[in-house]
Parts: structure tokens; sequence; C-alpha cells
């Protein structure tokens, strides 16, 4: 047997061997390995290195082996585009470069240095690379495409994994309307699938508050001056924000993930790095985003609940306050006979603080009383309680109308906080004589109507509650008259509006009781009512509408001067 044949037999041996060898394991590494191994040991070369084409058909280094140089620096050697590798080999001292293909597609290069005998390549060197190059090619297509297969089943179990967080964490939000548990149960579901060393969750409601954050407190306020009222609508990693301009390269911020509703940006994550330093992918980006949108779904809906409940609330104290306030107010009238009396109490959707009474003190004399409590709610209806109590304690100790608001108005700034404060007009009717005597306490003056000239009772002092009585009170007593009318109301019909904001006025009170003069007390009633709706015209009630009507009966009655 020649030579000749002796080493093409030993070059086939070689040959089938490493066929067998990589056909063993599929993994890349071993197969770029053994490719190197192999021709080191056939042509006596100690050094070389694996360029492979990635996905944008651009090359990587794969594998070096005998280079005195960082990897790295060789990675600034390859071309950015194309395959001219010339910059390569001089300065790697590769020079003899072969290529590995399969299907008629570039897929790399094996460079290859000089023989240690010094010695040039032959016919017989170059047919055993090329040869054995194009074994290699093929092998590594499989382990190419069985490393894109095993990347593709990771992601698909991880996106399956992320399915099934997500899926757990709709299930969780369900039966939660507390915003920080809300808010813990998303953030230890990222912590669970991304280990992220920093996390915080921002409302993006009325400025910007902070929910739940383990970041140094300055790192988010300085993220919040910062980001202001620019709307982050979509997800942006570190270095994109750098490069808008925002200063955050000594955070720890590392992804930002808008939580909207309908496009609307409702809230903000924020995220250290995950674990081990690792990037987010943009599977994990989309993970995070969809989170986020369950998230920020249950907080709203969290938030519309609160408020349901809030409004439950106020409905069930402004239910009681109306029962309080309807309570205090006379049910039946006294009956008398010289005057004919007709009331009205329409409250208002909130309840407000407008009181009348009228309580007999003895067989002749009646006390009339018209009150207006600042304020709406309960409060109002509890202050009004309070008031009727007082009034009608000291309506039982029979002071003059002038001492008792005296002492009504220290009662009452002793029992007032919060700058509260009543409007009140009070006065004692007798039935024998005819007399009126009263005390106006910061109220709107009632009007008296006789032979169609209207008088206003302004006589008495300050509102009630301000303080305690520094100047007293002043009382004035007139001689009712036969057909006289006296009429009490409170600010909810003066006041009333029209849908262009305009009032009723006082002028226009003034002028439909000067035309009553032959009307009864009821149809006097009937008439402002009238006037009212025909003014507001269906604009909503903002007040309460109330009114006292005492009109002197015109019959001979036996009078006292």
């Amino acid at each position: 047997m020649t030579e000749k044949n002796i080493t093409a037999l030993k070059n086939l041996s070689a040959l089938v061997d490493f066929g067998k060898q990589i056909n063993s394991n599929l993994d890349l590494n071993f197969t770029i390995d053994n490719l190197l191994f192999t021709l080191f040991g056939k042509l006596l070369i100690n050094k070389g290195a694996a360029l492979l084409t990635d996905e944008n058909t651009k090359l990587y280094l794969a594998r070096s082996k005998g280079i005195k140089m960082p990897d790295d620096k060789i990675k600034e050697l390859l071309p950015r585009e194309g395959y001219e590798l010339k910059k390569f080999s001089d300065a790697t001292g590769l020079k003899h470069s072969f290529e590995l293909s399969s299907e008629d597609k570039t897929i790399g290069f094996i460079l290859l240095g000089d023989k240690l005998t010094n010695e040039e390549y032959t016919k017989g060197d170059f047919d055993f690379v090329k040869t054995i190059a194009n074994i290699a090619s093929a092998a590594i297509n499989n382990a190419k495409a069985l490393k894109r297969l095993s990347e593709t089943n990771r992601e698909l179990d991880s996106k399956i994994n992320q399915l099934n967080s997500l899926f757990d964490l709709a299930k969780e939000f369900t039966g939660l309307f507390d915003s920080k548990l809300i808010g813990r149960t998303f953030i230890y579901t990222l912590l669970g699938q991304f280990m992220a060393s920093r996390y915080a969750i921002i409302s993006c409601g009325n400025g910007l508050q902070i929910i739940d954050s383990n970041f140094d407190v300055s790192e988010i306020e300085k993220f919040c001056r910062l980001i202001g009222e620019i709307k982050i609508t979509r997800p942006k990693r570190k270095q994109e924000l750098i490069h808008e301009g925002f200063d955050i390269a000594n955070t720890e911020i590392e992804l930002i993930v808008p939580m909207q509703i309908k496009n609307e940006t409702k809230g903000l994550v924020l995220l250290g790095k995950a674990y081990q330093g690792k990037e987010y992918s943009k599977s994990d980006v989309e993970f995070i985003y969809s989170a986020a949108s369950l998230a920020v779904i249950s907080l709203e809906n969290s938030r519309l609940f609160e408020e349901f409940l809030q409004k439950q609330k106020i409905e069930k104290d402004l239910e009681v306050a109306r029962t309080i306030q309807q309570n205090l107010l006379p049910s039946k009238f006294p009956e008398f006979n010289n005057f004919e009396i007709e009331a009205a109490n329409i409250p208002a959707r909130q309840v407000g603080g407008d009181y009348f009474d009228i309580l007999k003190l003895d067989e002749d004399r009646t006390l009339i009383v018209i009150a207006d409590v600042s304020g709406k709610g309960m409060q109002a209806a509890l202050l009004m309680a309070n008031i009727q109590a007082f009034i009608k304690t000291l309506s039982k100790l029979d002071y003059p109308p002038d001492k008792a608001t005296n002492m009504l108005n220290n009662l009452v700034s002793e029992n007032t906080t919060n700058g509260s404060f009543i409007t009140m007009f009070w006065g004692i009717l007798n039935d024998k004589t005819l007399e009126f005597e009263f005390v106006n306490a910061g109220h709107n003056p009632p009007l008296l109507l006789r032979y169609g000239e209207i008088k206003k009772l302004k006589r008495g002092g300050l509102i009630l509650g301000v303080m305690e009585t520094l100047i007293p009170y002043e009382s004035e007593k007139i001689q009712l008259q036969p057909d006289d009318i006296l009429f009490l109301f409170t600010d909810g019909i003066s006041e009333a509006m029209d849908k262009d904001y305009a009032e009723f006025g006082e002028d226009k009170i003034e002028e439909i009781i000067s035309q009553s003069a032959d009307l009864t007390p009821e149809e006097i009633k009937g008439k402002i009512l009238d006037e009212l709706a025909r003014f507001t015209d269906g604009a909503i009630q903002s007040d309460d509408i109330t009114m006292l009507v005492v009109k002197v009966l015109n019959h001979n009655c036996e009078v006292d001067f």
C-alpha cells in the first residue's frame, strides 16, 4: 500500500471518528470544540476560531483557541456587515479561512493558524478541512436548530408559567377590594417571576402618589419630580429614558411599565434589576404589562367600591338627618281665635338646617320660630335638634324674648364648633291683645303687610353661635291689626336660582306678598311655591325652602291696647 493510500485511509478514519463524535451530542459548543480539536490534531496547529452567523446573518465569535487576545477585543475585529475577514485574520494570525455552509447558505467560517512545523498547507490538508467543514456544517446547523427549538420550548414554558400566574393573579384580584392588598399581591407576583431587587407602584390620579415601594425614598421622589405631568404610555427601559433626557443614570430604576385602562395611564410600575442582573426580555415586559393591566383594573374597582361605600354611608347619614329634621318640625298647629297660620318645609336633596316651630306658651301666648342652621347633613340636623331643645327649655322659663335670646346665643356658642352658626327669628303672638314681640338674630327680615305697605322686622342682633353675648339683643313689640300678614322665610326662597344662576330675590318675595292682602295663608303659601317653580323651571333645588305665614283674622274680637 502506497503512502498516499495510507494517508487517505487515515483521513477517512479521522472523518468517520469525527462524524460519530459530533453526532453523539447535538450541543453547539461540543460540536465546534470537536471540530477545532480534530483539525488541531490532524494539521499540527495550536490556534483557530469558529465564527457563526446569527439570525440576522451577522458574524459572531462562537469559539476561539490559542489566540492571545481577550474575546471582547476579538469581537471588535469582526465585520459589522458582510464577510470580509482580512482585518480579523491579520490581527489574529488566522490566515486560513474555510466557509461553513448548509443548504447553499453561509452559516459561518473556520479560521486556522499556521502549522507548528512551519510547513505550508498541502492540497490534501485543504481537501481534508473542506470535507470535515462540510460534515461539521450539517452538525452545526442541526445543533443551532436544536438550540433554537430548546430556546423556543423554554420561552413556551415560561409563557405557560406566566399565563398560569396571570390566571392565578386574576382569581386573587377577584376577591380583593383593599388597594394595599392588591398592590402587595401584584408585587409578590413580579418578585416571584423575576426576583426584582427594587419595585414601586405609583398612582397617576391626582398627581403622582406612591402606593408601595422599596426604592430609596429620595430616588422615587426625584423620579416623580422628573416625570411631572409627562404621560408614559408604553414600557420604557432605563437607557431609553436617559436618552430622552431623564437624569436617572445613578438610580436603580431599570424598567418602567404603565398601568393602563382603555389606553389611559392610571399608574406606573418601576422595577430594579432582575435576578443576577438579568435583563428583562420582551416576553418579560409583556407579562409585566399584562399583570399591571389586571392590577390597575382591580385598583380602579377598589376605588369605585370605596366610593360606593362612602356614598352609602353618606346616604344613610342623610336619611337619618332627614328623619331628625322632619321629627323636629311640628306635625299640627295650635288653634287660635284671631290668627290663621300656615307653614311649609321642602327639604333639598342634601339635608339642610332649616327649622320652624310653633309652641303654645299659655292660653293666650304662642311662640313662633324660624331658623336656618349653617351647613348640611348630619351636623346641621344635630345642631338643629340642639336648638329645638334649647328653645323648648327657655320657653318654659318665661323670659322676655330679648333676655331669652341672650341666653340662647350663649348656649349655642358653647355647643358649636367648626364655625357653625344659626340665623333665627322668633316672637310671641298674643291671641288676646294681638301684640307681637320679636327678636331677629341675623335672619332674613320677615315681612309685615299692612294696608298694602310692607315693613321689615329687623330689630334684634347678631347671628347665633359666633361668640358669647357681648352686646345684648333687642326686642320690639308691635300691635297687629286685623288683616295684617306676617311672612317669615329662609334664604332657600330668596336665593333659589334658575338655570342661569339668577336668584329669585327678596324684591320678588315683597312683590308677591304686597299683592296677597286678600289671600288666605294657605293661598299665599301656594302662590309663593308656584312662582318659585315657574322661576327655577326644573333647576336643582340647592337649599331647603321654609316659610311661615300668619294672618290676623278680621272679625270682632276683644283687644286690649
